[in-house]
């Protein structure tokens, strides 16, 4: 996986999106750390205390952004669509869908289980980590 990234023209854009460093970029352990993407260390069994926590934060913080976007794709599907070639833009933008979701969430507008993209339930807990997230 990590070759057809390393090939792709995508890995040549994102430093400049990220301005070189100064915005990041959660992943895996597929990728290797770079000035821009931030993944966890690898565990051989001799990590310290302070690198366990930052790989339990890291995948926590991953998880409750897959969750978020989730919850965002379900409710404006037009995202999908949507190109964004700047970090600014593209912070507007999911800023702005946050927002929007807030305000149906305040009006007892929920998501129902079967317009979602995935097959998991709405859970309330969920949307409401979302909502204190952003």
């Amino acid at each position: 996986m990590y070759l057809v990234y390393a090939l792709s023209f995508v890995s040549k854009l994102i430093p400049t999106i990220t301005n070189n460093g100064f915005y990041h970029l959660l992943g895996d352990g597929a990728y290797s750390i770079t000035e821009w993407l931030l993944t966890p260390y690898k565990d051989y069994g001799n990590l310290s205390n302070a690198q366990i926590q930052y790989n339990k934060h890291l995948s926590a913080t991953r998880v409750l952004i897959e969750n978020a976007f989730s919850l965002l794709r379900s409710r404006f599907r037009q995202i999908q669509k949507l190109e964004f070639h700047n970090v600014e833009n593209t912070s507007k933008f999911i800023l702005s869908f946050c927002v929007l979701h807030n305000i149906c969430i305040d009006f007892n507008d929920y998501i129902n289980s079967e317009n979602r993209d995935d097959p998991e339930p709405v859970d309330p807990l969920n949307i409401f980590l979302f909502r204190r997230c952003f």
